[in-house]
């Protein structure tokens, strides 16, 4: 193998064109790794220095040099169109206009792949030259900030539709600054911005719920028992069905509620929910949250958490036997090999197949990518699931029409923050990158903190 003179403590770049650079693992870095000329880096698996001919190496050189072809094509053709792609913008402060750029390259991959469509491309494009680029390209990122992008909307005389979508491209963006790590964790130019009439709740926007608005523990209580008459009825009737019978597996609608109320996992996370995050955690009562369900006009896939930030939350005591027996039920149903990655929560009865694990599910797995495993495909539709389960259910436990399924995750928040006052353990259960990020979006004001302080004053 021609790399293997290289496995030391430093090593030379293995390519190099156009500025970008191809760089082989080495004691500091065990990886692969492929530096764009933009300044971006990717990064392939840890591989073994020491077992020369491993093919676990063999796989990551090959996966190096497309990453390397790829970063290569796209410099040429910033090059052809004019633009100056060898300019890295680390030598620089980085502006929104490298943001957009690097979002049309992401856009234009993805099309190439077959995974994305060229009318969203083209849309996401026109937005970014005729509305995002003229008035916040030359901003830099640590000067971006919520007052520009509200000023950016509120001076485009657009319809609704094409505000949502001016708003939608611009939050994408400030996913992409996180994802590369060029925005810090806790900055968000787009808080409190809302721009879609459906994320409108009381003139907030839709990530932060007021107190009086958020689901009550007793409202919470009484959804689970309506959740689970609902899913048992539909089970009962289908089964019952004379023309054509069908068995569907709905036992758990009290489960998939208190999941969300005492739990805080994401919609998309408890339709992901599998035996293997009940069975395979740290202990009792400490919830392991590994998948999520993801929708896209593709088609729903299940896949590892964002960032791959897989985490624990707390259940409840006296939820958490129940889990436990329904995940031991589907373990005794499929066996031990498959019935760890049964869903939950499944659409109907289950569709466990063996398929090709994507890159980061079978590196979770500790197979080599391309490996098949057993993956059950039941995952439910959001549209469907609202429809049919959530808001019959909803209707029955008198909930009001402002408060969904997502607000479930709301009222675990005010829930665990009132018995623990601890944000940081909040923001650990839900997900967050910092307490910051939970306090603005699920508290903002100091409204437990003026509680607290009112109840407790004493002349």
């Amino acid at each position: 193998m021609a790399a293997a003179p290289t496995r030391g403590k430093y090593a030379k770049a293995l390519r190099s064109d156009m500025g970008c650079k191809m760089y082989a693992p080495t004691e500091r870095k065990p990886r692969f790794r492929v530096v764009g000329s933009s300044g971006r880096e990717v990064t392939g698996r840890a591989v073994p220095l020491d077992r020369p001919g491993d093919p676990m190496w063999e796989e990551e050189e090959r996966w190096a040099h497309d990453q390397f072809d790829r970063a290569v094509a796209w410099a040429r053709a910033q090059a052809q169109g004019g633009h100056a792609p060898v300019t890295s913008p680390r030598r620089r402060a980085r502006v929104v206009g490298d943001l957009i750029v690097e979002r049309q390259r992401l856009l234009a991959e993805a099309v190439a792949s077959g995974e994305g469509a060229i009318r969203t491309t083209e849309k996401a494009e026109e937005i970014h030259r005729l509305w995002i680029a003229p008035s916040l390209g030359s901003v830099t990122l640590m000067d971006w900030c919520p007052g520009q992008c509200r000023s950016l909307l509120a001076g485009a005389h657009v319809g609704t539709e094409r505000r949502a979508s001016i708003g939608a491209e611009m939050r994408a963006l400030v996913t992409l600054a996180h994802k590369l790590r060029w925005l810090p964790a806790g900055t968000d130019p787009m808080d409190g911005i809302a721009y879609w009439k459906k994320a409108m709740v009381h003139g907030e926007a839709a990530s932060f719920v007021p107190l009086e608005l958020r689901p009550s523990t007793e409202q919470v209580k009484a959804l689970m028992p309506a959740m689970g008459e609902r899913c048992r009825s539909t089970q009962a009737y289908l089964a019952g069905r004379p023309a054509k019978p069908v068995a569907v597996d709905r036992d758990w609608g009290e489960l998939i509620c208190a999941v969300g109320g005492f739990s805080g996992a994401r919609p998309g996370e408890r339709w992901g929910l599998t035996a293997e995050s009940v069975l395979h955690g740290r202990g009792p009562g400490q919830l392991h949250l590994i998948h999520a369900v993801e929708q896209s006009r593709e088609g729903r896939r299940l896949k590892v958490l964002k960032g791959k930030l897989e985490r624990w939350t707390v259940v409840p005591e006296d939820v958490w036997p129940l889990l436990v027996a329904r995940a031991e039920a589907l373990m005794e149903r499929f066996g031990e090999e498959q019935g760890r990655f049964a869903l939950m929560f499944p659409a109907t009865d289950h569709d466990l197949r063996l398929v090709e694990l994507d890159r980061e599910e079978a590196e979770r797995r500790g197979r080599p990518v391309g490996a098949k495993g057993w993956v059950d495909l039941d995952t439910w539709d959001r549209s469907e699931f609202r429809r049919s389960l959530f808001l019959p259910s909803a209707s029955a436990a008198g909930w009001p029409d402002v408060l969904t399924f997502e607000h479930l995750r709301h009222h675990f928040a005010t829930w665990l923050f009132a018995r623990t006052n601890e944000i940081q353990l909040v923001s650990v259960c839900m997900g967050h990158q910092s307490p910051e990020i939970t306090w603005n979006a699920y508290f903002r004001s100091t409204e437990h903190a003026l509680e607290c302080a009112a109840a407790g004053l004493h002349t």
